[in-house]
């Protein structure tokens, strides 16, 4: 199954925020594991080695060779990292997926990480409100403002 076509199934089960979420956490992965990859191989050629080819100490590296090895740790620990599912749940007969207490089977359910809210600041609201004197439409576009910045 390729990754649209996993897409495709999941936005027939689930919201399209859910999808949004499981999607964006593929994404996420691939490119830590992509900077991961690229860290090693210039570890593996700029690292520096002793006689016998085997790479010295963390404190006898260049410091942006440190900074690199430091940064390959954090990743791999991030890959390594996955939550715990909140539930379980399972797509019942009559096409209503419920939570199932039998925890071999049924699909895991996450919950998405809490987003820190962005609002406007004040000159902002000033320019949104200057453009136009009607309230509707300054309340449109302040929605639109807040909207593209917390979604």
């Amino acid at each position: 199954m390729t990754k649209d076509e996993a897409v495709i199934l999941l936005c027939e089960h689930f919201s399209e925020g859910m999808v949004r979420t499981i999607v964006d956490a593929i994404a996420k992965d691939e490119a830590l594991q992509l900077a991961l990859e690229a860290m090693e191989e210039i570890i593996h050629w700029y690292a520096v080695r002793d006689r016998n080819d085997v790479f010295l100490n963390f404190v006898d590296q260049n410091p942006e060779i440190q900074k690199i090895m430091k940064s390959i740790t954090a990743i791999k620990e991030a890959l390594e990292t996955k939550d715990e599912p909140v539930g379980k749940f399972a797509k019942f007969t009559d096409g209503i997926w419920r939570e199932v207490t039998d925890y071999s089977a049924g699909i895991p359910l996450y919950t998405t990480p809490q987003r820190t809210w962005v609002g406007l600041t004040d000159e902002e609201i000033e320019s949104i409100y200057m453009e136009t004197m009607n309230f509707q439409q300054n309340a449109r576009r302040i929605e639109a403002k807040l909207k593209e910045r917390n979604t």
